[in-house]
């Protein structure tokens, strides 16, 4: 995932609560943390915390006829 320095602001709000549930202390600690251990629970957390969920595309017919 690549986001412009001006998304920085969106890193924040999404990692910072998520690091203060699991115990860090900064976003610094938990990006370490996830930089030294393989992939597990918290990795998955944070894609969860930093992806769009979108399901519109899902409800649109015409796609899924076109196809």
């Amino acid at each position: 995932m690549l986001l412009e320095p001006k998304k920085t602001y969106l890193v924040q709000s999404r990692l910072e609560p998520l690091a203060t549930q699991n115990g860090f202390e900064s976003l610094a600690a938990l990006v370490t943390q996830l930089r030294q251990t393989s992939y597990g629970q918290l990795h998955k957390r944070v894609v969860e915390v930093m992806t769009i969920n979108e399901t519109s595309f899902f409800r649109d017919l015409i796609p899924f006829q076109d196809l």
